[in-house]
């Protein structure tokens, strides 16, 4: 078991602290908390040397749990202090493999390689940007499941985004799509998205005890082959104990009744003021500003403009109202109109790999909050 390391001898992978060659260090480390991994660097060549995390199960050794995006590592001729936050283990079983690939003609020159312990989610930044984990951490987990929002707080994510959905006998869960068809597997261990003579189930229609005869967590990984569907008092309880703030993407729009649920357990659960809407419908937004007022957090319009939004009866709320746009449709321009309009700007669309000097200029733009589906490294390169 390796709590940390520390490559004080760099001679052991190249010659006077230079590496031209890759090398992969594995690492068996405790579950449960983030590795900083954490480079002072520089490299000489036309190619960026770059860094990647695998979580790798010795149960399911052929299928990696997760596989970060690559992140370049240092900078041509200029030394750079770098951070990554590394997902944490979560289990027993699994092991952190950290790659980094030097392409051929560059060399990278390392003074310091080593890595720490982060203990715990980040504390709710008061000012700066936020980092909203997409349906929890789903870059690793599944989507809207116990073990997402856990890995959301404990790699750093200032909210935890889910889904709402209603069961047959009256529960709130957390789940994206209107059926179970696409994640679901049956007791053998089928796919059920592969047989088109399983009708659609759609959750509206099923009780939770039979939802909870699904297993929805196998189609990401064979170690969630026990995840049953999330309610959200579940999800609530875990966002209250870590201290993460929950933000619901509503689509379609939950009933009035649904909302009333949420509504009591927020407050049970003390986190309505902790609590964000977001739609890419402005009714939606509309109607749940009907029901929480100016007592939650805010609402955010996706994919929104500033003049609709505006004549909307959100304009003039006293809370948070925020405009998302898709990264590659945010410009300077748009950025500046929805924030001169009194809004905030954020973007989302995040998949691919951002490294952070993107994330610098679109801070320089004014954009203020992620939307984020991998990226625990988020932040720390700042």
């Amino acid at each position: 078991m390796i709590d940390s390391f520390q490559i004080k001898d760099i001679s052991q992978f190249g010659r006077n602290g230079f590496f031209e060659k890759s090398f992969t260090l594995t690492l068996h480390s405790p579950c449960s908390d983030c590795m900083i991994i954490t480079a002072f660097s520089r490299y000489e060549g036309e190619v960026a040397p770059w860094i990647e995390f695998s979580l790798i199960s010795d149960l399911f050794p052929e299928r990696a749990v997760y596989r970060s995006h690559f992140y370049r590592v240092g900078r041509v001729g200029e030394w750079t202090r770098q951070q990554w936050r590394v997902p944490p283990a979560f289990h027993p079983s699994i092991h952190t493999e950290i790659t980094v690939t030097i392409p051929e003609g560059t060399r990278l020159e390392l003074t310091d390689f080593h890595s720490s312990y982060s203990f715990g989610s980040r504390p709710w930044p008061e000012s700066g940007p936020r980092h909203n984990a997409h349906l929890g951490f789903w870059g690793i987990a599944p989507s809207n499941s116990r073990r997402a929002v856990e890995l959301a707080a404990q790699c750093g994510f200032s909210s935890c985004i889910v889904n709402i959905k209603e069961t047959l006998d009256g529960h709130v869960v957390c789940y994206h799509d209107p059926t179970i068809n696409k994640l679901a597997t049956d007791k053998d261990g089928n796919r059920i998205k592969d047989n088109p003579e399983v009708p659609p189930l759609p959750i509206s229609e099923m009780t939770l005890k039979e939802l909870r005869e699904w297993d929805l967590g196998s189609y990401r990984h064979p170690l969630f082959s026990d995840f049953r569907i999330l309610t959200m008092e579940e999800a609530f309880r875990i966002m209250a104990k870590t201290g993460i703030h929950p933000m619901f993407s509503t689509h379609p729009a939950p009933s009035d009744a649904a909302w009333e649920k949420v509504k009591d357990m927020l407050l049970r659960y003390g986190l309505t003021k902790k609590f964000h809407v977001k739609s890419f419908k402005l009714p939606i937004l509309e109607r749940a500003y009907s029901i929480f007022g100016d007592t939650i957090d805010g609402y955010t319009w996706d994919k929104g403009n500033v003049e609709d939004f505006k004549k909307s009866k959100l304009y003039g709320a006293n809370c948070r109202l925020g405009i998302e746009l898709v990264k590659k449709d945010m410009t300077r321009e748009l950025a500046r109109e929805i924030i001169n309009a009194g809004f905030f700007a954020a973007v989302f669309g995040l998949k691919e790999q951002v490294h952070y000097e993107e994330f610098e200029e679109l801070m320089e733009w004014g954009v203020t909050e992620f939307t984020e589906d991998h990226h625990c490294s988020m932040g720390l390169n700042w």
